[in-house]
């Protein structure tokens, strides 16, 4: 989860820590506040502090996830997305497409 301290990020944090087949959520934010959050969410969820604005730190913090949820900022979408595409795992975002999405993936519509 990338963006786990916000707003929509704590309360999917929150759902997912109660499904069962969820192993593991990690809240990587680089607000501390994720800190509390994998506390109060319980075992399953811990807190690596993640810098997205660092592709390389970025790619490799979510390497080996089976999916990354992306709750930043729509601005950040792209670069999320491109290196979950670099980490083979796989992608889903709670806003968009917004059209910088659409043509970094190709479609253009």
């Amino acid at each position: 989860m990338l963006g786990g301290a916000g707003a929509m990020g704590r309360a999917t944090v929150m759902d997912l820590c109660k499904i069962s087949q969820v192993k593991e959520v990690l809240i990587g934010d680089i607000d501390d506040a994720g800190d509390a959050l994998a506390r109060k969410a319980g075992p399953k969820a811990t807190y690596p502090r993640v810098d997205i604005m660092d592709d390389e730190v970025l790619a490799g913090s979510i390497k080996g996830s089976a999916v990354t949820v992306n709750c930043t900022q729509y601005y950040h979408d792209t670069q999320v997305m491109m290196a979950c595409i670099v980490a083979g795992t796989h992608h889903t975002d709670l806003g968009g497409p917004f059209p910088p999405d659409r043509e970094a993936i190709g479609t253009g519509q």
